[in-house]
């Protein structure tokens, strides 16, 4: 996990500039393909922010099989709140 490029991201959430800070962890992604904790500490950002639908469009981009628990929860919960009960029970269920 780079820390500085991780920063980046999370200034830019802070910034409002959502779709900068979604280009950056895209290009964080390709280039730290296996790193999970990135991933998890991005949406836990998004999620206290309550930034749902964002969260939505970065999970959208990975495979439900290759999410790990965090991510899971992190999505149902996102769906929850956005009132999308029945994509909610599928990433609960998983």
């Amino acid at each position: 996990m780079n820390e500085n490029e991780l920063n980046k991201i999370i200034k830019q959430i802070e910034k409002e500039n959502l779709k900068k800070a979604i280009f950056l962890f895209k290009r964080y992604k390709r280039k730290y393909p296996t790193d999970q904790n990135a991933r998890v500490y991005l949406l836990d950002v998004l999620f206290k922010k309550s930034k749902f639908v964002e969260i939505i469009e970065i999970i959208k981009q990975f495979p439900l099989d290759s999410m790990d628990e965090n991510t899971l929860k992190i999505a149902s919960l996102s769906f929850l709140k956005l009132e999308n009960y029945r994509r909610a029970s599928k990433y609960l269920e998983k």
